[in-house]
């Protein structure tokens, strides 16, 4: 029953048309984030105390706030609960899951990264 259960919940999230997450690297995603990794990038020696608490901060007080993060979207998500959605419409038929596989492709051909020879994706990471 407990499976079920599971599988009913990964459907749900997978059929959602918002699937914005956190990233588990928001806070060098930040100004300050920026700022020390660039910082230790220049000068290990002296950016590594600052990278230290940086981590330290995000990972034992803000992991469970985010404050100052914001919630996005990530072509992997997306990739990801459209492959579930498939295997499940293979094992089931269920019809009506095939158009929210259609939405997070059509999303995924959206927010290609544009400039390169072939389709593809990336983090915009500076």
């Amino acid at each position: 029953m407990y499976l079920k259960e599971v599988d009913f919940n990964r459907l749900k999230i997978c059929i959602s048309e918002n699937l914005s997450s956190y990233d588990p690297y928001d806070v060098w995603k930040t100004k300050i984030g920026f700022y020390v990794k660039n910082l230790f990038n220049n000068n290990m020696v002296l950016g590594a105390l600052p990278a230290l608490i940086l981590t330290l901060f995000d990972q034992l007080i803000n992991n469970k706030l985010r404050v100052g993060y914001k919630k996005q979207e990530y072509p992997i998500v997306r990739s990801l609960a459209a492959q579930i959605l498939i295997k499940n419409y293979i094992k089931t038929q269920n019809t009506p899951i095939l158009s929210s596989v259609e939405s997070h492709l059509d999303w995924l051909e959206k927010n290609s990264s544009k400039g390169f020879s072939g389709v593809c994706w990336g983090l915009g990471f500076k």
